[in-house]
């Protein structure tokens, strides 16, 4: 667990550096080495954790709760995979799209 934040943090502090990460970058590390892809999970799992239940560029997902953590990834990782066009964009708008897509929120009734 310890490793994950690490990771996490890691990915973080570089992602602001650049102001952004993309698609890109967030697709290379989900394709990648073991550690790459616990960085990248950490970032998916970090960007539903911010944004649970909000609003990001448009997209609003509620993923239900005990929702794996390997299952957000996968679902991240198939979205950019099958979507290359799209990987130039910031990646936690396309996590957010790809949340969406997976888990879009019921209207809520009066």
């Amino acid at each position: 667990m310890v490793y994950l934040l690490s990771a996490a943090y890691a990915l973080a502090s570089s992602a602001y550096a650049a102001n952004f990460y993309s698609g890109h970058d967030l697709h290379r590390f989900l394709i990648g080495t073991a550690e790459e892809r616990a960085l990248a999970s950490g970032y998916v799992v970090g960007v539903n954790d911010a944004v649970a239940d909000s609003i990001i560029d448009g997209f609003r997902f509620c993923v239900p709760p005990k929702t794996p953590r390997w299952q957000l990834t996968n679902t991240v990782a198939d979205f950019l995979e099958l979507r290359p066009e799209l990987r130039h964009i910031e990646a936690a708008s396309l996590v957010a799209q790809a949340l969406y897509g997976a888990f879009p929120c019921k209207e809520r009734k009066g």
